[in-house]
């Protein structure tokens, strides 16, 4: 069995705090959304890299970075 990559755990790890900041009312809706949101397609995009290459995503993620923090 092959071990879970960064996107997989993420995605958990994200998707996991739902039911925890659902039982606070003074979170906004927007809020749980957007983890919920974030948690599913780092998912989705955890188990699209067990069997494609994603290096181009990779790439583009770093080149991202590099322009919004100037390096």
């Amino acid at each position: 069995m092959k071990k879970c990559n960064i996107y997989i755990l993420l995605g958990i790890l994200l998707s996991s705090t739902f039911p925890y900041i659902n039982r606070f009312n003074s979170v906004p809706d927007f809020i749980k959304g957007l983890f919920i949101g974030a948690g599913i397609g780092l998912m989705i995009i955890g188990i699209y890299s067990k069997n494609h290459d994603i290096s181009k995503f990779k790439m583009c993620k770093y080149n991202l970075f590099n322009k919004v923090f100037g390096q």
